[in-house]
């Protein structure tokens, strides 16, 4: 058989690596790693979460896979690229075989990429992030919704929008106007001597540095609220930052016409990181 691929006829078997499930349905996920000095970062959240993510998509890895394979193949990927600075990890699995809706197969395939990135550590921006909130996309709660899947439609046109607009990043609400997540982030806000995030049930993905970052402020007696944020509560919040596994925390600036400090932000980067 033969396809047509941007007009041009290939064998079947010539682009075997479209014709899977993820390509087709969006049927898997995917985790992004930070790598630092070489190594990668976090190992252990990243195969909680994926495992987590294999169980919710009823995805079967082989008997053979681990938290030790799982970390062997990313110093792999890390190893045959010579990377021995900073760094970015997709990896990407996804249900094997074929199928229609309906799959053939639970097995899982997986394709690792990686690429430099300038930074080695994690570092703090030095100009606020200029934000909005998006109003061109809602997000809301499901049973997907904390997980990492290929099914990123709503950051992608969240993000086309933040590109049009020539902004750092854009602000995502859910149905009740509650704040859920930047486009590619986690979001915290700071408000005297208390940190406030919204919970899953809002709609967030439950993000790996989200993950570090309340388990440092737990452990460290932080007053921390996860709970449902109104957007308005922007207008009181003295500090707000971002947080996600490549960029570790960034500081926002402003989010449309309200401007935040970050003095306290800096404060919690330096203790957290250092």
């Amino acid at each position: 058989m033969y396809i047509l691929l941007n007009n041009k006829v290939f064998a079947d078997n010539q682009t075997k690596y479209l014709n899977n499930r993820g390509f087709k349905y969006g049927d898997g996920g995917f985790e992004t790693i930070r790598v630092i000095n070489g190594e990668p970062m976090h190992t252990d959240l990243h195969y909680k979460r994926l495992i987590n993510t294999m169980s919710i998509l009823d995805l079967h890895p082989s008997n053979e896979f681990s938290p030790v394979v799982f970390e062997e193949s990313l110093k792999k990927c890390i190893a045959v690229n010579a990377i021995k600075g900073g760094a970015r990890i997709r990896y990407t699995y996804f249900r094997a075989g074929g199928g229609k809706y309906a799959p053939e197969s639970n097995e899982v395939e997986t394709y690792i990429e990686i690429e430099p990135i300038e930074s080695n550590l994690y570092e703090l921006n030095k100009r606020g992030l200029t934000c909005e909130v998006c109003p061109t996309v809602r997000l809301n709660h499901h049973q997907f919704s904390e997980y990492k899947t290929l099914n990123a439609l709503p950051y992608v046109m969240a993000s086309k929008y933040m590109k049009q607009k020539e902004l750092d990043n854009v602000l995502l609400l859910n149905d009740k106007d509650c704040i859920v997540e930047f486009a590619n982030s986690n979001i915290f806000l700071v408000k005297g001597n208390s940190i406030f995030t919204p919970p899953v049930t809002e709609g967030c993905i439950n993000g790996v540095m989200r993950r570090v970052i309340i388990d440092f402020f737990k452990k460290h007696h932080f007053k921390l609220h996860e709970d449902p944020i109104h957007v308005n509560a922007l207008q009181q919040a003295e500090e707000v930052f971002a947080s996600n596994s490549i960029k570790g925390i960034q500081w926002v600036g402003a989010i449309g016409g309200k401007r935040f400090l970050h003095s306290k932000i800096k404060e919690l980067f330096s203790r957290i990181y250092n």
